[in-house]
């Protein structure tokens, strides 16, 4: 799965040590691609869990970054669980 979110504020090298260790921590993190002032975040379906969305909210929040984006990835773990 895809997801293609609004890049943070990265302009200091600290940052962006300190969100790509954040996001290396994330299961089911395969890759990330920077296109213009967004990220396309690649990540591994056969991963998505619980604690993937809980990551990836964490991250989210830590870097002020619009969750909206992580409501299909939601969504499909509560279809995966059958709730």
């Amino acid at each position: 799965m895809k997801i293609l979110f609004i890049s943070p504020d990265l302009s200091k090298e600290s940052d962006k040590a300190e969100f790509f260790k954040g996001l290396d921590a994330v299961r089911g993190y395969k890759n990330i691609e920077a296109m213009g002032g967004h990220f396309l975040l690649e990540l591994d379906n056969s991963a998505l869990s619980r604690e993937m969305v809980i990551g990836l909210v964490t991250l989210f929040d830590r870097w002020k970054i619009h969750k909206s984006p992580l409501e299909a990835l939601a969504q499909m773990l509560e279809d995966k669980s059958g709730h």
